[in-house]
């Protein structure tokens, strides 16, 4: 089933409203990193991925400031807006375009 013209530009939209949202996301994510070191990057890492001992995760999530902590956040608000951009372009890729569509991608 074909999209109709305007939910396809409101898919467009909601693809370019979250390419900006990730961007803007990175370069946050970038000034946080460069606040802490390496070795405290991967802990965070560790405690994101889950992979450290329920005993280490609870003194990591005691010991956490406001920054460590609003890095998780951008972590889990760009895996979402990830996610969500993937399931726009696959909506998007999944139909067929109309003849109009198919004329003007030619050109």
């Amino acid at each position: 089933m074909r999209l109709s013209n305007e939910e396809q530009e409101f898919l467009q939209l909601m693809a370019l409203q979250l390419d900006e949202t990730i961007r803007l996301l990175d370069r946050r994510q970038r000034q946080l990193e460069d606040l802490f070191g390496m070795e405290r990057i991967l802990e965070l890492k560790g405690l994101w991925d889950l992979t450290l001992d329920i005993q280490d995760q609870d003194e990591m999530q005691r010991s956490m400031d406001s920054r460590e902590r609003e890095l998780l956040s951008v972590w889990a608000r760009k895996e979402r807006a990830h996610g969500q951009r993937l399931q726009i372009g696959k909506e998007l890729m999944s139909r067929p375009l109309g003849v109009d569509e198919c004329i003007q991608t030619r050109r």
